[in-house]
């Protein structure tokens, strides 16, 4: 949710984790919403409009900065299940970044395979934005190469897969 300006910049605030962060150059929730909202556009426009996600994925995979591949597929997940609310429930989806409990709201979570389930709750601390320099590094250090290409690969199936439900 919005929680003032610093600086000209808008801040926002997490209504489950309580962090807050300022607006940048990532596509927001917000931004997501009125797209498909206002705009009416299809899950369809919409993946290929911010679909430029898991392209950052694969630059950050090519840069070998681990940590952000991780968190790019975070944000593309969150970002799918989000569009996948909006495009079968009336309500406004959850301003949460927790994986399962949107997947559980939007009623993904039971459809999906144990491997599927799995994934997703390994990609749950990915969300660094509000994480501690300390608990950064230390993700850091359990991603390489072959992990974040595993989460890439993953990444894309599971996109897929609930863009197949629609």
């Amino acid at each position: 949710m919005k929680n003032g300006v610093r600086k000209g910049v808008q801040l926002y605030k997490c209504l489950e984790c309580g962090y807050q962060f300022r607006a940048g150059t990532e596509t927001s929730e917000e931004d997501l919403w009125n797209a498909y909202q206002q705009e009416k556009q299809t899950i369809k426009e919409l993946s290929a409009r911010f679909g430029y996600d898991l392209e950052t994925a694969e630059a950050m995979y090519s840069t070998r900065r681990w940590l952000y591949v991780a968190f790019i597929c975070h944000q593309v997940i969150e970002k799918t299940l989000k569009a996948y609310w909006n495009a079968t429930r009336e309500d406004d989806p959850l301003f949460i970044h927790h994986l399962s409990n949107l997947a559980i709201r939007c009623g993904l979570y039971e459809q999906m395979s144990e491997a599927q389930q799995e994934f997703i709750a390994k990609l749950m601390p990915m969300n660094i934005e509000a994480r501690y320099p300390d608990y950064k590094q230390k993700l850091a250090l359990a991603l390489n190469q072959q992990t974040c290409k595993a989460i890439i690969k993953d990444t894309k199936a599971l996109q897929e897969w609930i863009k197949n439900r629609l």
